[in-house]
C-alpha cells in the first residue's frame, strides 16, 4: 500500500492501479483503497472507472464528506451536471451547512437553467455565512437574470454600504436607475462616485449626459469646462471622428493623428487607434514612427494579417532588421505560405547575413509563386525575376559562384530591363569581385530606369568603389547622403571607401552613422573596434 501511495504521489497512476488492485484483494471493505483507486483512475482520465470506485468509497463510509464530493466532482467532470446535483443535494440533506457544498449547487444550479432555485441555495449560504461581499455579488448576479430589480436594488445598496468607497458599485447603482428612470437618484450616485474619483473621465461622461437629460445644462456645462482639454472621455467616439476626418475630411492626417495620439494617451490598448495612427504614419514614410504602433495592433488582433505586413516593412524601412524578422517569422506562424511575408522575411535575412536561411525562403517563395500563385503572369514573372536575383544574391554572398551566375542569367532572362533584377545582378558582382564592366553597365542601366532610387545610386557607388575608381563612387555615395535618404549601407559603403583613400576618422563617423540607423549590424561593429584602436 506505501509502494502504491508513493507510485501515486509522484504521479505514475498506471503503476499504482496494479498494486492497489491487489491491495483491494485483501481488504475488500477499506473504502480508503477505493478511493484512492478512483482517484488514479481520474489522473488517468478514466472517468467511468473513478466513478466505480468512488462509488464503492461512498457507500463503504456515508460519513466522510470528501468521498461525497470526490463522487460529485467525478460527475461534473464527466460532463453528467444532473446527476452531481442530485448527490449535492443528498449530501446537503446530510451536511446542511457545508458552504463548499451550498457553493457547488449554486453554480450547478445556474447552469442547468435552474436560476430560482440558485436564488434559494444562494440565500442559505447568505444565512449561514453572513452578508459577505462575495455572496452578495453571486447573488446580485442571479437577482439581475431573474430580473428582480427590487431586491437587486437592495442587495446593491448592502453592496454599497460594505464598500462605501468602491465606486464600481455606485456606478452600477447610477446605470439601475438610469435604466428605471430615475435620473435623478443616478446623479446623486454619480456625484457620490466622482467625490470618491473625482478625474474619471467616464463618470464625468456619464454624469453630464444625465444632467443634460434633466435639463441642467449649466451644470453639464460645467462639468466640460472642469474637464483638461486633452481628455478623452470616449475613446470609440474620438476614434471614429479621426476615421471621418481620414475619409471626409481634406485636412485629414494631421488632424486625426492629433487626435488618435490623444485616444492612445488614455487608452493605449485600443487597437482601431493603433492600427489607424500606425497606418497613416506609415502611408506618409515615417515608418520608424509608425512600427510601435502597427506591432501594438497585431498583438491584441493577431488575426490582421495586413496590419502584420505593414508592421514587418515599418520595421524593414527602418532598418530593425532583427526585429522585422521576429515580425515575420511570428505572422508566417499564422498565415503559413503568404507571399509578401515570406519576401520580406527572406529580405530580413539577406540583411543580417543569415544568407542561408534566406536562401531557403527565396525558394520556398519561387516555388509557391510557380504553384499557385494568384497573381497575373507578368506580375508574377517580375516577381520569381527579382527572388531568383536575390537568391542568385545570396548564393554570392556563399561562395556559390556557378549557382550564383545561373541565377543571375535566369532572372536578367525573364525582365532584362527590371531595375531591381538589373541593381541586385551588379550587386552581387561587386560583391564577388567579378565582371565589373558588367556590373557597372547593369547598374547604370537600373539607375537610367529609376534615377531617384537611393538603393540604386547605392549600388553604383559601389560597383565604382570595387573598380577602385575612389572618385566616382564617393560621388555618387555623397549624392544618397544629400538626398537625406540614405540607409545603414549608405554610409557603410561611404566609410569603406574613406577607409580605403585613407581618412580612417572620417570613415569611422561613417560606420557610426551607420550603427546609429541599424545598431546590431556585427560586420560594421566590428570594423569599429577594428579601426576606432
Amino acid at each position: 500500500m506505501v509502494q502504491a501511495m508513493t507510485q501515486s504521489f509522484l504521479g505514475y497512476h498506471d503503476r499504482a492501479i496494479p498494486i492497489f488492485e491487489e491491495a483491494l484483494k485483501e481488504t475488500p471493505s477499506s473504502a480508503t483503497i477505493n478511493s484512492a483507486l478512483a482517484e488514479s483512475h481520474e489522473h488517468l482520465g478514466d472517468f467511468s472507472s473513478a466513478i466505480f470506485y468512488a462509488n464503492q468509497a461512498l457507500q463503504l463510509d456515508q460519513d466522510e464528506i470528501h468521498f461525497h464530493r470526490h463522487l460529485i466532482h467525478l460527475h461534473i467532470q464527466s460532463d453528467d451536471i444532473e446527476r452531481a446535483e442530485t448527490l449535492l443535494t443528498g449530501l446537503l440533506d446530510r451536511f446542511p451547512r457545508d458552504i463548499a457544498s451550498l457553493e457547488d449547487l449554486v453554480e450547478i444550479q445556474s447552469l442547468l437553467g435552474k436560476t430560482r432555485a440558485a436564488l434559494v441555495t444562494q440565500n442559505q449560504l447568505i444565512e449561514i455565512e453572513g452578508s459577505q461581499r462575495n455572496n452578495l455579488e453571486v447573488k446580485l448576479h442571479i437577482l439581475k437574470v431573474l430580473q428582480e430589480w427590487n431586491q437587486y436594488e437592495s442587495t446593491l445598496l448592502n453592496l454599497e454600504t460594505l464598500s462605501p468607497q468602491n465606486i464600481a458599485y455606485k456606478q452600477e447603482l447610477a446605470l439601475f436607475f438610469i435604466s428605471q428612470n430615475r435620473p435623478e437618484d443616478a446623479i446623486q450616485k454619480l456625484k457620490e462616485a466622482l467625490e470618491i474619483a473625482p478625474s474619471d473621465p467616464a463618470l464625468t461622461s456619464l454624469l453630464s449626459r444625465q444632467y443634460e437629460k434633466a435639463g441642467n445644462h449649466a451644470e453639464a456645462q460645467a462639468l466640460f469646462e472642469a474637464q483638461d482639454e486633452t481628455t478623452i472621455t470616449d475613446p470609440d467616439v474620438a476614434y471614429q471622428r479621426a476615421l471621418r476626418l481620414v475619409t471626409e475630411e481634406n485636412d485629414a492626417p494631421s488632424s486625426a493623428k492629433q487626435l488618435l495620439r490623444r485616444v492612445l494617451d488614455g487608452y493605449p490598448d485600443h487597437v482601431e487607434a493603433n492600427t489607424l495612427l500606425g497606418t497613416l504614419l506609415y502611408e506618409e514614410g515615417a515608418f520608424k514612427e509608425a512600427s510601435p504602433f502597427l506591432k501594438k495592433a497585431v498583438e491584441m488582433n493577431p488575426r490582421a494579417q495586413d496590419t502584420w505586413l505593414m508592421a514587418t516593412d515599418a520595421f524593414y524601412k527602418s532598418y530593425d532588421y532583427p526585429q522585422a524578422l521576429l515580425m515575420a517569422e511570428e505572422s508566417l506562424l499564422l498565415f503559413p505560405g503568404q507571399l509578401p511575408l515570406l519576401e520580406l522575411s527572406a529580405l530580413a535575412h539577406l540583411k543580417t547575413h543569415n544568407h542561408e536561411t534566406a536562401l531557403t525562403q527565396f525558394e520556398e517563395y519561387l516555388d509557391i509563386l510557380s504553384r499557385n500563385s494568384p497573381l497575373p503572369d507578368t506580375e508574377s514573372s517580375v516577381l520569381k525575376a527579382t527572388a531568383l536575383a536575390y537568391s542568385g544574391l545570396a548564393q554570392g554572398a556563399l561562395s556559390q559562384s556557378v549557382a550564383s551566375d545561373s541565377l543571375h542569367a535566369a532572372a536578367l532572362a525573364l525582365h532584362p530591363d527590371n531595375e531591381h533584377v538589373l541593381s541586385t545582378t551588379a550587386l552581387s558582382m561587386a560583391e564577388q569581385g567579378k565582371k565589373l564592366d558588367e556590373a557597372l553597365k547593369y547598374v547604370l542601366q537600373a539607375n537610367t530606369i529609376a534615377p531617384e532610387d537611393p538603393g540604386i545610386m547605392e549600388i553604383v557607388g559601389r560597383v565604382y568603389f570595387k573598380m577602385q575608381n575612389l572618385q566616382e563612387s564617393e560621388q555618387w555615395l555623397q549624392k544618397v547622403v544629400q538626398s537625406r535618404m540614405s540607409s545603414p549601407t549608405t554610409f557603410e559603403y561611404l566609410g569603406d571607401l574613406l577607409l580605403e583613400a585613407g581618412k580612417p576618422t572620417e570613415a569611422i563617423a561613417s560606420w557610426k552613422k551607420s550603427i546609429e540607423l541599424y545598431p546590431d549590424n556585427p560586420i560594421i561593429l566590428e570594423k569599429l573596434r577594428t579601426h576606432s584602436n
